[in-house]
């Protein structure tokens, strides 16, 4: 854990949570992640706004997993860094993160491809 204390490690990832979080509400309220869409939202005739609002998505769950996976980490190298029901709410987020972005899945465009070689 390149020798740094535990309490080094617990402020940074709140650190980061706390500027995703910031970055998170910053975003259009109909596009902020965390929140509830429906399909119609994704079905925007500009074709700039679904590649977009699906890339920001995806990067802010995959971040969100990031530091929830970093705080599980912690809990195993760490005695006592969070107590247990802390630890089954972050694995409880972890799920629903993951959740989300199985659900996002189906936005993606997956069409038939066939190599040249």
């Amino acid at each position: 854990m390149g020798g740094k204390p535990r309490e080094y490690y617990v402020t940074l990832i709140d650190r980061l949570n706390a500027d995703l979080e910031q970055w998170r509400s910053s975003i259009p309220a109909n596009w902020r992640p965390g929140e509830q869409f429906t399909a119609h939202q994704l079905q925007e005739k500009d074709y700039l706004v679904r590649p977009l609002a699906l890339w920001t998505l995806f990067l802010y769950n995959g971040f969100r997993l990031s530091l929830l996976r970093a705080t599980l980490h912690l809990t195993i190298h760490f005695n006592r860094v969070v107590n247990a029901e802390t630890q089954t709410d972050i694995t409880k987020q972890l799920m629903e993160t993951s959740r989300a972005i199985l659900e996002l899945l189906s936005f993606l465009d997956a069409e038939p491809h066939t190599p040249l070689w």
